[in-house]
């Protein structure tokens, strides 16, 4: 099998243009451009396909010999990974940059994607570590500055397995025996696991090839086409969301079929729930520790929340490309998916000292706690991303405390700066909801949703991740690190948003704070409602929680949340007072949400008579727990309640 190579051209662009022509100057070539968005390459003659990085998950399960990604204005980590994941043996892989030496000291656009700013910012810590990698693996760099003309020293050689060829294959050793211990097992649900590039999509066909009724389903439909092909039959696929809406109608009709769930991790969990609940059997295959969401993790999280039986399998052996490739392990690298591997498996001892210190950004980088940090992230969270790498190497105002034991991270705490906002009048539209800036993630949703606007003017702290080694959990450990972090907080509050349960929002009361506020809709992810949750730390911080704390009291008895059974008070207050009306002015006028101003609402319709009105009609809806029901479509009906609330506040104020 040949290897596959990556070259780095560094020069003008229209340098750049001639070296990209030499290289696919032959027609019997295309390559596929992975580019910045809004930042499009030049034209390139022999290329068949542009795709902007965003656009870049449309491509897994695809397979191109020729790829240029275009780096000159930032890099772009998941599309960068994706690219490499569809190099065929024998392809190669050009990366385009303006600049080489002076990397460091340029705008990154992807920046604005994870820095929380709004301009996009450098990045010399993660061109540091990409540079370093790109030097240990020795891959070759042909700059302008050096030469005019350089000696391009790699050839794309076609591989010699496409697509069309390969369908005749038969399955490695590897994938028939787990095939065949899958049609022998008695399991409910089989987890099939494996780095990209390992045959797990086939083996799914393979293994569909020998069902009579099957189903198959994945985020995204491209993504099926090799399980597809390799299965040698027209395999109906079903897109998850409709899949689950067929499945609430007639719960019955698929308990003798197999469903297939191509990269799994992807699927939120709940909708994950949802569609293994009814089949005869269930095949989930994923990817293990890449930028779909981390594989193991996945199964972690997957296998706690599920009560069927399961067994779990994982492929090994690569196959799109040889044994020895350094491209992989250069992605793994930069991407830093073995993270978790090195984290340490000592067992929790109850004479274990445990140091807990504040780290800054660099200390983290000098004292090689990096590693060891980011695979805790990604131990305890499935979610964790290239963008958290990101984030974590030059994202501004971060700060760190972390556990150890014998110099090894058992746990941690990543807070960010917030708040200290200067701008009032960009406080009032942020109120109003006319803008919402990027960054300040909690203190915006008070300001906006609660008419809190100290929140965005006070200092504070939002707890961005809290993880623990699972062997080091519920010793008191979470709560030691979480009064670190207070003791060396020299603002007026800490803010930390979680999706809410019972176990973890009586961690965070123990921890000495109070929800405040809790989202309308459920995470998608967890399945949970996210809640906000706030601890004063000065003076002004106190007068702040208190008056966030006494603003969710008195209108969660009214709001028709779900979780409002566990907050409600035994009084309610139905006296219409200015912030009421402050409320209902941002909702008639401006973008304020109709559940954030239920309260609000139903205390108006106390006041003021109105016949044949909507919102009338939604609220007793609501308080028999039915749904709304937009038949006009949600953007014509909202408008309908925003007017009526501007009548009703007419009225209100003529019996003033």
């Amino acid at each position: 099998m040949l290897a596959r190579q990556i070259a780095l051209l560094v020069g003008e662009d229209v340098w750049l243009r001639q070296q990209v022509d030499k290289i696919f100057s032959s027609k019997l070539l295309s390559a596929v451009v992975f580019y910045q968005e809004n930042y499009p390459l030049f034209e390139v003659e022999f290329s068949t396909l542009h795709v902007p990085f965003n656009k870049a998950r449309n491509q897994l399960g695809q397979e191109h010999r020729c790829i240029i990604y275009d780096a000159r204005v930032g890099i772009n980590l998941e599309a960068l990974a994706i690219a490499v994941g569809t190099l065929q043996a024998g392809g190669v892989l050009v990366l385009l940059f303006n600049h080489w030496e002076s990397l460091r000291s340029q705008i990154d656009q992807d920046s604005l994607r994870w820095n929380g700013l709004n301009q996009a910012s450098k990045t010399p810590n993660f061109i540091h570590f990409f540079q370093k990698l790109v030097e240990k693996y020795r891959f070759p760099i042909y700059q302008q500055s050096l030469s005019l003309n350089p000696n391009l020293n790699f050839k794309v050689t076609p591989n010699t397995i496409n697509i069309k060829q390969s369908l005749s294959l038969q399955p490695t050793l590897e994938q028939r025996e787990i095939i065949e211990q899958i049609l022998n097992a008695k399991q409910q649900i089989y987890v099939i696991t494996a780095k990209r590039g390992r045959g797990k999509s086939a083996l799914a066909g393979f293994l569909a090839s020998h069902l009579d009724s099957v189903i198959m389903t994945a985020p995204n439909k491209s993504a099926v086409k090799i399980l597809q092909k390799f299965s040698n039959k027209n395999l109906k696929f079903i897109a998850p969301d409709l899949l689950c809406e067929q499945i609430e109608k007639n719960p019955l009709q698929y308990q003798t079929q197999w469903l297939i769930i191509d990269e799994a991790a992807m699927l939120p969990i709940p909708l994950l729930q949802k569609l293994i609940s009814n089949f005869f059997r269930i095949v989930c295959t994923t990817t293990v520790q890449s930028y779909e969401g981390t594989g193991r993790g996945f199964l972690l999280r997957f296998m706690q929340k599920n009560h069927r039986t399961l067994a779990c399998f994982e492929l090994c052996k690569p196959l799109r490309w040889r044994q020895d490739d350094t491209i992989e392990p250069f992605i793994d690298e930069l991407l830093q998916v073995n993270a978790e591997d090195k984290l340490t498996k000592q067992p929790f001892q109850i004479e274990s000292k445990i140091n807990i210190s504040e780290f800054s950004q660099q200390d983290l980088l000098i004292k090689n706690a990096f590693c060891e940090f980011y695979g805790l992230l990604v131990a305890a969270h499935y979610r964790t991303s290239p963008v958290d790498l990101r984030r974590l190497f030059d994202a501004e105002n971060q700060f760190f405390t972390l556990a150890e034991c014998d110099q090894k991270v058992i746990g941690g705490v990543w807070t960010v700066a917030e708040g200290n906002m200067q701008d009032l009048n960009l406080i009032k539209q942020i109120q109003l909801g006319v803008r919402r800036p990027r960054g300040n993630l909690v203190a915006q949703q008070l300001c906006h949703q609660m008419n809190l606007s100290q929140a965005c003017k006070l200092q504070s702290k939002r707890i961005s991740r809290i993880a623990l080694l699972p062997a080091w959990q519920q010793k008191g450990i979470g709560q030691k690190l979480i009064e670190k972090v207070v003791e060396n907080s020299q603002v007026d509050f800490i803010s930390v948003s979680f999706g809410y349960t019972p176990e973890l929002a009586k961690f965070w009361q123990k921890c000495g704070f109070n929800i405040v506020h809790v989202g309308e809709n459920q995470e998608a992810t967890s399945g949970c409602y996210s809640v906000i949750a706030l601890r004063a730390v000065s003076k002004c911080g106190e007068n702040f929680c208190q008056k966030a704390i006494s603003h969710f009291k008195r209108n969660i008895s009214l709001s028709f949340h779900c979780l409002a059974k566990y907050f409600a008070t035994t009084s309610i207050d139905w006296c219409l007072r200015e912030e009421d009306l402050i409320s209902l002015q941002n909702f008639a006028n401006f973008h304020r949400s109709l559940s954030t101003t239920l309260p609000a609402i139903r205390r108006l319709l106390r006041y003021v008579e109105a016949d044949n009105s909507l919102l009338s009609d939604y609220c007793d809806a609501m308080m028999i727990a039915e749904k709304s029901n937009f038949t006009l479509g949600r953007k014509q009906t909202l408008s309908l309640y925003r007017q009526e609330v501007k009548e009703m506040l007419q009225k209100y104020h003529s019996i003033l």
